[in-house]
């Protein structure tokens, strides 16, 4: 009996092996799909991880453009006073030269007009007096040629020599202007 025990209580241990090793076989195919399955839903993450983070780096250079462009673009916005300011100052600056030099060539004509008028003048107190030369040489009577040396004078030769005076005064005055003109 006791062999008959023992051979049903090994028996009964094989069966309850096998079960338990039946049990054991499916909890672990159980687990290694399991395992297979989450580790297929990990390499899905990641590669999702992957792609985030090219978006994301992507993303992170659009950004720096963006923020560059903005920088830029903000910096041009703050220059457009000063550039605008500049652009003032130097259309006053234009009109400023351009009536410089306007008036510049007034007076410029002026002077040509006035060295004219007494190189004309001066021609005609050069003949008056090489008339008065040679009609006194005739009558023997000295005149000089300028109405300051105390001597007689006639009267044309004193309005030249007056008028001379006045157009030297003319061109002194012009010159005057000019070389304040030219200090500013």
């Amino acid at each position: 009996m006791m062999k008959s025990d023992n051979k049903r209580s090994i028996q009964q241990l094989h069966g309850e092996i096998a079960k338990e090793k039946a049990t054991s076989e499916a909890a672990l195919n159980s687990h290694i799909s399991e395992t297979r399955l989450l580790r297929s839903q990990l390499s899905n993450l990641l590669k999702q991880l992957e792609v985030c983070a090219l978006e994301k780096e992507e993303l992170a250079t659009q950004i720096a453009y963006l923020q560059k462009a903005t920088k830029k673009q903000g910096m041009t916005s703050a220059r457009v006073p000063e550039l605008q300011a500049t652009l003032e100052k130097a259309g006053e600056e234009i009109k400023f030269l351009r009536n410089t030099v306007q008036r510049e060539c007034e007076e410029r004509i002026k002077l040509t007009e006035a060295l004219e008028t007494a190189r004309l003048q001066l021609h005609e107190v050069q003949r008056g007096n090489l008339r008065s030369s040679s009609s006194s040489s005739s009558s023997s009577v000295p005149v000089p040629t300028s109405g300051k040396a105390g001597g007689t004078t006639s009267s044309s030769t004193r309005l030249a020599s007056g008028q001379l005076e006045v157009n030297r005064r003319r061109i002194e005055a012009a010159m005057g202007r000019s070389s304040r003109l030219g200090k500013y």
